[in-house]
């Protein structure tokens, strides 16, 4: 190796692995989480009145009324729960 080389490496080598690092984790770690969080908005913001809908605790439901943070869903036959957007998990398809 050239002498340039090698004295560029000594200075600035950790720099480098720290930003290969750093562009790892974003890749693997952030990117993917910020698209699961994107499609869970698109989901949350294309239900509507009636939609059947699987929450994360795994009730099933229909919704009968859309908030601004939160749905009324109905379950079973005549009881009603507020959830969060955040709760709903997928939207049942037929």
């Amino acid at each position: 190796m050239s002498p340039q080389l090698t004295d560029f490496l000594n200075r600035y080598g950790y720099f480098i692995w720290i930003i290969v690092f750093v562009v790892i984790f974003y890749l693997t770690l952030i990117l993917p989480q910020r698209r699961r969080q994107k499609k869970h908005k698109q989901l949350t913001e294309g239900l509507k009145v009636g939609d059947k809908v699987i929450t994360i605790g795994g009730i099933f439901g229909t919704i009968k009324r859309i908030y601004e943070d939160r749905f009324l869903i109905t379950v079973g036959s005549q009881s009603d729960v507020e959830f969060t957007k955040n709760a709903v998990m997928r939207k049942m398809t037929e």
